[in-house]
C-alpha cells in the first residue's frame, strides 16, 4: 500500500498543474463582441477593426482575453478588476456587471463632432496590470432622419 503512495501523489500533482484555471492563463489579447458577433480583435499589438456607434445611441460590448494559445477566457471576478478608458468627448464607457464574467460595458455616442474616438481596456489584479489594449477606435456616424 505505501509503495502506491508516491505515485498517487505523482498523478496528483500532474493533474493539478495541467488544470484549466483562468488564473493560470496569461492575457496577450482580446476580443470584443456585439451580442456574438466579434467586432473587434486584439493580437499583440495589432487591433483589427473598429466600434461602429450610431449618435444618440447606446451600445452593450462584452469584452473576452485571448491566451498564448488563441482560446478565449475570462479570468476570476474575485481578484480582477475591469476598467473602459475612452478617448474623444463624444463618447463614454459605464461599466456594469463588473463582479460577475462576462464583463460587459455600454458604449454611448452622444454626436460626431469629434474626431479621434478610441477606447482601451484595463485588466487588474489587485493592483498588478495582467493586460492593457491598444487604443480601439470608435466610429460615431451620423443618425438618420425620417422624413
Amino acid at each position: 500500500m505505501y509503495k502506491l503512495i508516491p505515485i498517487l501523489l505523482v498523478l496528483f500533482f500532474i493533474s493539478c498543474s495541467g488544470s484549466g484555471d483562468s488564473d493560470e492563463q496569461v492575457a496577450v489579447g482580446m476580443k470584443i463582441k456585439n451580442g456574438s458577433a466579434v467586432i473587434v480583435t486584439q493580437t499583440g499589438t495589432t487591433v483589427d477593426g473598429q466600434i461602429e456607434i450610431t449618435e444618440d445611441t447606446n451600445m452593450r460590448l462584452t469584452v473576452l482575453l485571448i491566451d498564448e494559445n488563441g482560446e478565449e477566457f475570462t479570468p476570476s471576478f474575485a481578484n480582477h478588476t475591469y476598467n473602459v478608458g475612452e478617448t474623444g468627448n463624444n463618447i463614454s464607457a459605464s461599466n456594469f456587471n463588473t463582479t460577475l464574467p462576462p464583463f460587459a460595458f455600454t458604449l454611448t455616442a452622444t454626436d460626431t463632432s469629434s474626431l479621434g474616438n478610441s477606447i482601451s481596456i484595463l485588466v487588474k489584479q489587485g493592483s498588478t496590470t495582467e493586460f492593457f489594449s491598444q487604443p480601439v477606435p470608435v466610429v460615431v456616424t451620423e443618425a438618420t432622419s425620417e422624413s
